[in-house]
């Protein structure tokens, strides 16, 4: 008997979870750029989270087209790779968090209004949802 082309209801909530996920990468992506691009001589670096950004958006991705396809030609990982790849993710998120919250503690010319101020924030909490 042929399998159903209607995804079990685990099917469709993995699929949400991963593109908002995916949608969460991207979004951090795009203001570490603007932070990088906008306050580079300042001294911040955001490497450790950039790479994070850019593995969970594989992690995700690869995921999601196997979700995905209703024709079942791309495989999808097993459920022990992906949470090894979860894993890494975390990994890779957890010093992101902690190097953009400390990224400007031990600066001595840093201004009161810090205009990165709210950009930080809102990586920071993106960088939460990635988790």
């Amino acid at each position: 008997m042929a399998r159903s082309r209607v995804p079990k209801p685990g099917a469709v909530v993995a699929t949400i979870a991963r593109l908002l996920g995916l949608s969460a990468s991207v979004a951090v992506l795009a203001v570490l750029v603007y932070e990088s691009v906008n306050w580079d001589a300042k001294g911040k670096t955001y490497g450790v989270a950039i790479s994070a950004a850019i593995v969970a958006i594989l992690v995700d991705v690869s995921e999601i087209a196997g979700l995905i396809d209703s024709t079942r030609t791309i495989p999808r990982a097993p459920s022990g790779l992906m949470a090894c790849e979860d894993v890494v993710v975390i990994c890779l998120a957890i010093p992101s968090v902690i190097t953009i919250l400390l990224s400007d503690y031990r600066r001595e010319d840093r201004p009161e209004e810090r205009p990165w101020r709210n950009a930080d924030a809102l990586a920071t909490w993106l960088m939460i949802g990635i988790w």
